[in-house]
């Protein structure tokens, strides 16, 4: 059975996965990952503010085979500025602000997702420079032994 490991990322900070999981397929392993994330969140968000949580499952190559990704937005609201706030006279207000919310969460969730992608790929490019770099060395070692 494959082994595949499960990369987290907070926003903050990388854990990479050394251990590993067997599991039969890809796609048990993207199922894996996605029920890691809520209860990865769960223990990270002690300050309940806004974070993105990516998951990435490596084959046994190294080669990510999935990824997950996973937003929580938090907002301290003040009484004046309570979005959900009921009036008969404040419902078409209401209604806007909701609306006007759920478009600029939009926003932010997608430039969030399109930073955090660009994030793993320099990663992801950082890792395989690295990696390149350990091969040169080796191979200049062996060739001067």
């Amino acid at each position: 059975m494959p082994t595949f490991f499960f990369d987290v990322y907070d926003g903050r900070k990388a854990m990479r996965d050394a251990v590993g999981l067997e599991l039969p397929n890809v796609a048990e392993a993207a199922d894996e990952a996605a029920a890691l994330l809520p209860e990865f969140a769960k223990e990270t968000l002690p300050d309940r503010q806004s974070h993105g949580f990516v998951a990435s499952v490596r084959d046994e190559a190294g080669e990510v085979v999935y990824r997950a990704m996973m937003l929580f937005q938090g907002q301290h609201v003040t009484d004046q500025n309570r979005p959900y706030v009921t009036t008969v006279t404040g419902v078409n207000f209401q209604m806007a602000r909701r609306t006007e919310l759920k478009a600029e969460a939009r926003a932010l969730s997608e430039k969030l997702a399109q930073n955090i992608e660009a994030m793993l790929t320099v990663i992801d490019d950082t890792r395989a420079q690295v990696e390149a770099s350990r091969r040169a060395v080796q191979k200049w070692n062996e060739k001067d032994a």
